[in-house]
């Protein structure tokens, strides 16, 4: 696994140029909002927030912040 990832991520650069956006990336924890460290999934929207699943919640984050929403139950 340890050789596979330089190879993705070369790859995720050169899509990423392919699209004429530069390619750089931000670590996402908790001191920037994320709900929980235990990130199940993730999504890219048309609109460029990224959507992160985790046990504590859903996350969205819009490049400079987080914002987290919570399934409440009232029973």
């Amino acid at each position: 696994m340890r050789r596979l990832l330089p190879i993705i991520l070369l790859l995720v650069a050169a899509a990423w140029q392919l699209h004429g956006q530069p390619a750089t990336f931000n670590r996402i924890g908790s001191a920037q909002g994320l709900s929980n460290f235990s990130v199940s999934s993730i999504y890219p929207d048309e609109q460029g927030e990224i959507w992160i699943a985790t046990r504590m919640g859903l996350n969205c984050y819009s490049g400079n912040r987080v914002t987290t929403y919570v399934y409440h139950t009232d029973r």
